[in-house]
């Protein structure tokens, strides 16, 4: 710094311009910059933020330096007497700065004659723009802090955050007299559009698997809040000084141990993603949690995820109850909070008087999670006797939300207490194990499925019991090296004997753990309409008992994924499985493909409709070669694709856009799939199903994963359109398949062959697969495509023809 200082000197005397200056100070911080991992690695945490924070201090003081002497030379005032002050805000001015955040500052000055101030300040702001300092930036005379502060809560906040950086502390006393003011003006509205600001962003960052570290739950803006309410009723310099009545010790001393982990956590972010981002997605772990000094193992950074997921849970738990303790005068009870009269003895009564309010849903009053979280010593106190209750209630997941909160879930219900805040990398799940296993309890007792809630409501209360528990305790397995389908039904059945529970409640739950996703794999993955694959799945549960509870956990699992997992095209695969596996248990015969489509054939000649159609029509339609139709599409729907059929001359298709992207394509003109299938290749295609209707004439129904934007379907109509043109040319870049990717199975059904795809999910690939299977005039009738993580598997019904099983091998060779 003092080479640095000499070089300044120096072109100061020459009169150079302001440019080569920054341009060395520039150079300065970009070594500093390069310096930052080891010293990251040296002094993590809060102590590495103080020492950045510091070396941002002296080069903004240094250009402070360079800007008073350029204006005023050897007539230079005393510092005090120039009438500018700059103080630090935000993260900067809590000496919280980490490496890719913003460097927030605030000239205050006063608009006395002769200093020329704002000449001043805007050199200074130049030298510092030109320094490559990221800098967020304010300018006010002292004189309007005040009305400032009242025209935004932002603006307020900020100033409250105000450390004095350089220039007149003269001027500084003003600048604090005036910040006092604003401190105390309206505290109550401050108070409550903070708190209802962080409720908000809460919602719009939940704990998830990649959270947020600044505005998620159990973030810094957590922490921020409680120093921001304390600064306004106590004008207390930091949580740690706030009344002992609010915080004591060693509550303090557990938050910020958590809150210590996150800045150091925040920090490596920055540093290896070379950029402002608080978002720790999954691909960003291996880069922090080495730089953190984790060893480059999945097992290791489970455990560094993990860890950040507690401290973020440490985190809101506590500002959580210091902000109630601090602003309960101000902020009403909500409706539905659950708020205790007193502390709880033990385990026992807390759990007594949990599940006394368990018959109506609940969210924890701050004072529950406080008197939740300082139970004192229950041991040999037993409360197990009590777990069957809790799931006897019709809001379980109140009552364990409340356990999950204070991170007593495992103390409680122990089979948990190994995937309390266990990552999951598998690229499907959202949430942390626990809080995944709680929402899949929550969607179970608040079903938005009509048909799915007769079913559950038609289940005794004790077999309603075991399902919840069952859903509970799905996936308590996980964290071990083994599968957890078999750890998981072992955990179950030696948790509930331990409770309680009969050997028949006992096998039965168990046995929902073991194949908890044993319906959903088949349905998404297998063709649910073969007699062998239906076969296979009923022989595992041989009632409608099993059957009925395994469908309600399965919408349990995936509801509790995230929103729209559980959708139109889920459901219909799920009940369609459920149903034809009942159907199976009635009747062995009524899966045969020829016997199912006589029995739908004399059904929709029974129709109404059916019979108003042209005696010509519905000749045709019965004489349609497809058995898809028949099997999977209802009355009305086959009579619907061949009235527009019978009007077809060229070509006609609809989108629906409503929870998820499906296109419906009527043809007798010739299209271009491969084409079409290219260029939607960024949208998540699920299914598609192909139908010689008559008069050469093809039905096509092809449904994606997702919703898109309304402007996007005019798009599409223009694509769907540009694949009747005769000169359209499909170009796709060919995707990588192995041979040993293919399995084809000539011997699947009567009507049809089956091919199954496995192998990396890449863009583009099913259109790949249309373009050769149309160069060879093979005809799919349908596909379905399940894909997780970077894997897909695909399945696909081709009609059987010479085209297709004579040539197997000459086949794998053209998609290889």
């Amino acid at each position: 710094m003092q080479k640095l200082k000499r070089e300044i000197e120096d072109l100061i005397a020459s009169n150079a311009a302001d440019f080569k200056i920054a341009k060395l100070i520039k150079k300065d911080l970009e070594e500093y910059y390069k310096t930052l991992p080891d010293t990251f690695a040296q002094s993590g945490g809060k102590d590495f933020l103080v020492k950045h924070t510091r070396k941002i201090d002296t080069s903004i003081k240094l250009i402070y330096r360079i800007a008073t002497r350029e204006m005023f030379h050897e007539y230079f005032p005393t510092k005090n007497s120039i009438p500018l002050t700059i103080t630090a805000l935000g993260s900067y001015g809590r000496e919280q700065l980490s490496p890719k955040s913003d460097i927030d500052i605030m000239l205050v000055y006063k608009d006395i004659a002769a200093y020329n101030i704002k000449e001043l300040i805007e050199k200074i702001y130049y030298l510092l723009l030109d320094s490559g300092l990221k800098l967020g930036h304010r300018v006010h005379e002292v004189s309007e802090l005040q009305e400032v502060a009242k025209s935004d809560i932002t603006i307020k906040t900020a100033l409250l955050e105000s450390r004095f950086l350089e220039g007149s502390k003269f001027l500084w006393f003003e600048t604090e007299n005036e910040l006092n003011k604003i401190r105390a003006f309206e505290p109550k509205k401050f108070i409550l559009e903070k708190i209802q600001e962080r409720r908000e962003l809460r919602k719009k960052y939940p704990l998830m698997m990649e959270p947020n570290l600044k505005e998620g739950v159990g973030g810094f803006r957590d922490a921020n809040l409680v120093y921001w309410i304390g600064k306004v009723l106590f004008n207390a310099p930091s949580i740690k000084t706030l009344p002992h009545s609010v915080v004591n010790e060693k509550d303090y001393i557990e938050f910020r141990i958590a809150l210590e982990f996150l800045f150091k956590v925040r920090s490596a972010l920055h540093l290896t993603q070379k950029s402002k981002t608080d978002q720790l997605r999954l691909d960003y772990i291996p880069d922090v949690a080495a730089l953190l000094g984790y060893k480059n193992s999945s097992s290791a950074h489970m455990q560094f995820a993990k860890k950040v997921n507690k401290s973020l849970r440490i985190v809101w738990l506590y500002a959580r109850i210091w902000i109630n303790a601090l602003a309960s005068p101000y902020v009403p009870i909500y409706k539905n909070y659950l708020k205790p009269k007193g502390e709880f003895k033990d385990k026992k009564e807390a759990l007594e008087f949990l599940i006394k309010h368990g018959n109506s849903e609940f969210h924890s009053h701050p004072l529950l999670n406080q008197y939740l979280l300082h139970i004192k010593n229950s041991s040999g106190v037993d409360f197990q006797h009590l777990i069957p209750a809790i799931f006897k209630q019709p809001h379980a997941h109140s009552i364990l939300t409340a356990l999950s909160e204070v991170n007593g879930l495992g103390e409680y219900i122990q089979p948990l207490k190994k995937v309390e805040a266990l990552p999951q990398f598998d690229g499907y799940h959202r949430f942390p194990v626990d809080t995944h296993l709680i929402a899949c309890l929550k969607a179970l007792e608040n079903i938005e499925d009509p048909y799915l809630q007769e079913i559950y409501d038609a289940l005794s209360p004790e077999h309603q019991m075991i399902l919840k528990l069952a859903t509970l305790l799905h996936d308590a397995g996980k964290g071990r090296l083994s599968d957890h389908h078999p750890i998981g039904a072992k955990l179950f059945k030696a948790y509930t004997q331990k409770i309680g529970l009969s050997p028949e409640d006992i096998e039965l739950g168990s046995k929902l753990v073991l194949y908890h996703n044993r319906l959903s794999q088949t349905a998404q993955k297998e063709d649910i309409y073969s007699p062998l694959i239906v076969a296979q799945f009923t022989a595992l549960f041989p009632s409608k008992l099993e059957l009925d509870m395994l469908l309600l956990l399965t919408y349990a699992d995936t509801t509790g994924v995230g929103s729209n997992i559980y959708n139109e095209f889920t459901a219909r695969l799920f009940k369609g499985l459920h149903k034809n596996a009942l159907d199976f248990l009635d009747n062995r015969e009524f899966l045969n493909e020829t016997h199912k489509r006589l029995e739908r054939i004399e059904k929709l000649k029974s129709s109404a409709r059916f019979k108003e159609l042209p005696k010509i029509l519905q000749t045709k339609i019965i004489n349609i070669e497809s058995n898809i139709p028949f099997i999977r599409y209802k009355t009305a729907k086959i009579i619907e694709i061949a009235t527009e059929a019978k009007e077809i001359k060229n070509y006609k298709y609809k989108l629906a856009n409503k929870n998820f992207l499906t296109i419906e394509i009527i043809k007798k003109s010739r299209i271009n799939m491969g084409y079409l299938l290219s260029k939607l290749r960024n949208l998540n295609l699920a299914n598609m199903d192909i139908i010689k209707l008559f008069d050469d004439k093809k039905y096509f129904k092809i449904d994606f994963n997702q919703k898109v934007e309304k402007d996007l379907l005019q798009e599409i109509g223009a694509v769907i359109e540009e694949a009747f043109l005769p000169d359209t040319v499909t170009q796709t870049q060919k995707p990588q398949i192995a041979k040993e990717d293919i399995i084809i199975n000539c011997t699947h059904g009567i009507q049809y062959a089956q091919m199954k795809l496995t192998t990396k999910d890449q863009k583009g690939l099913l259109a790949h697969v249309m373009n050769v299977f149309e160069k060879l005039d093979i005809d799919i009738v349908s596909a379905k495509l399940f894909t997780r993580k970077d894997r897909t598997d695909d399945l696909f019904l081709v009609e059987k023809n010479g085209n297709f099983c004579d040539n197997e091998e000459f086949i794998k060779e053209q998609l290889v």
